[in-house]
Order: C-alpha cells, then sequence, then structure tokens
C-alpha cells in the first residue's frame, strides 16, 4: 500500500492558506509520521525530538541531534537489563522538590497525565499512549500504524 500518500496531504499547497506557524507544524509532524512508519524512532528528549531510522534490532539508540543515548524500548536514558516499570519509575522521582507555584498552575498537566495513565496503553512500538474506547481487542497505533493487541500488549494475530 502507499502508505506516505496517506501520511502528507495529496495537495500540500492547500495548507500555504495556514500561518507560517501552523504550516511548520503541519510539515513537522508529517515527518514525523514519516519517520515512525519507516520503522524508525523519535528521540525523546524534551525540545529535540528528532527522527532517528536504525535496524529494528538495534535497542541503544544515539541521536545525532543532541547526543541524547537511550533504549528504544522504553525510551528512557540508556540502560543494560530490563527495562524499569513505569511505577519504579514514578517512585524514583517522587523525592523530587516541587515549587507550590509551579506546582499549583500545573494541576490541569497533572489532571491530563492521570488520565492518560489510567485511560491508556502505550503503542508497544512507538509508545504513543492509546486509549480503547470500545469495540475488539485489536489496536492500531494512530502514529505509527503497529498492530497490536489491548489485552496482552502483544503483535496483533487473530489468537489474540
Amino acid at each position: 500500500s502507499n502508505w506516505l500518500s496517506r501520511i502528507v496531504y495529496a495537495e500540500p499547497h492547500h495548507f500555504r492558506i495556514l500561518p507560517d506557524q501552523l504550516f511548520s507544524q503541519y510539515q513537522r509532524f508529517a515527518a514525523e509520521e514519516c519517520v515512525l512508519k519507516s520503522g524508525g524512532v523519535l528521540c525523546p528528549q524534551p525540545d529535540c525530538g528528532a527522527g532517528i531510522i536504525v535496524d529494528d534490532d538495534c535497542i541503544r539508540i544515539k541521536c545525532y541531534a543532541c547526543q541524547f543515548v537511550f533504549c528504544r524500548n522504553c525510551l528512557q536514558g540508556y540502560h543494560k537489563g530490563d527495562c524499569e516499570s513505569p511505577d519504579l519509575l514514578a517512585t524514583a522521582t517522587s523525592s523530587y522538590s516541587v515549587d507550590a507555584t509551579k506546582a499549583a498552575h500545573s494541576r490541569w498537566d497533572e489532571a491530563t497525565k492521570l488520565t492518560i495513565k489510567t485511560k491508556t496503553k502505550p503503542c508497544p512500538k512507538c509508545r504513543t499512549p492509546t486509549e480503547r474506547t470500545g469495540g475488539c481487542m485489536h489496536m492500531v497505533c494512530t502514529r505509527c500504524d503497529f498492530e497490536w493487541c489491548w489485552v496482552c500488549q502483544n503483535d496483533w494475530t487473530r489468537d489474540c
């Protein structure tokens, strides 16, 4: 199938009526989708997000743009052995001090994070939070098109 035609709008000149900032955002999103659909990953560092194409069996990834070295499976800093569970990561970061004013301003952020944590599961391939709103357990990631099972979070098969 011609997946590239589904990523980039067939008539990109129509978007030129958008303000420059929105057009740039559209171009960035299209480039990110192209990288993900090609089997690549996006750098998880804040303010980076560079697209990186690597071999499927490559776990240790170094971003060419910001030099961050990370684990392909959990998108955390590179480590040997199994990835930490999200619960262990939350426990490890819970002792950091928080500015009370910033905390008050981040209530919406925390509510959003809680909703994402309780209502979604990460795509096993690109880690994009995915919400199941009904139907069967067959999930298709909206970002990378990976097909997976909601229950076991593995590749989708008819046996799931």
